[in-house]
Order: structure tokens, then C-alpha cells, then sequence
């Protein structure tokens, strides 16, 4: 068949950009796909997207003033409480999405260490 060249990786971040921020592409790609309440995981996903997305412009301007870090102790006067309320409902709603079971081997295999 026909060779084709990949996609730049211009375009590539062009596109992703239209898919991890709300849009009327992303809107199209996802109309009919079931995302559930927040307490389930795709539902949690949307969730912590537009939270994130809300704490963006907070978060860009705090490392304009070299805050890289909601944790930096200059946040506190750097921010309004409502502010300090947006970045930590992201950082909440993003430690929940990113959260994984821990089992321990054994739990999982009863193959594990048999020896």
C-alpha cells in the first residue's frame, strides 16, 4: 500500500489540545458515551478535568511569581480563599483519580513467594 507520513508533532499537540480541554470537538468525539455520576471512574475523570481546568489560570499565574507549587508556603498570600478552594478541590479530585488499589503480593497470588 501507500507510504504515508506520520502526523508533525505540531499537529499532534494541536489535537490534543482539543481533547483535554472542553470543546466542541471533544464535545463531538464523546456525545453518547456514558460518563456515569462522580462517584464512578469516568465520572471522577470529568470531574477532576474541569477542576483542573478551573485551577489553570490560578496555577499559571502563581508560577509567574515562581510558586511552582500549591504546597509553597507563599500560596497562602498569593491567593484569596476562594483561589486557595479552586486549587484544592483540583489537587483533591486529582490524587482521587490518580489513586491505585495497593495489594499486597500475596493477596492478589497465592503463587507469590511459594517456595
Amino acid at each position: 500500500g501507500r507510504h504515508r507520513k506520520p502526523p508533525k508533532d505540531k499537529l499532534q499537540g494541536q489535537i490534543a489540545e482539543l481533547l483535554l480541554a472542553p470543546s466542541a470537538v471533544r464535545d463531538r468525539l464523546t456525545a453518547g458515551i456514558y460518563i456515569g455520576p462522580p462517584e464512578q471512574p469516568v465520572g471522577q475523570l470529568d470531574v477532576a478535568m474541569q477542576a483542573v481546568i478551573d485551577a489553570d489560570v490560578i496555577t499559571a499565574r502563581l508560577k509567574k511569581q515562581g510558586i511552582k507549587s500549591a504546597h509553597d508556603p507563599r500560596v497562602e498570600s498569593a491567593t484569596s480563599p476562594a483561589e486557595k478552594a479552586i486549587l484544592a478541590r483540583a489537587e483533591e479530585l486529582t490524587q482521587k483519580v490518580i489513586a491505585v488499589d495497593d495489594f499486597a503480593p500475596g493477596d492478589v497470588s497465592p503463587l507469590w513467594n511459594s517456595r
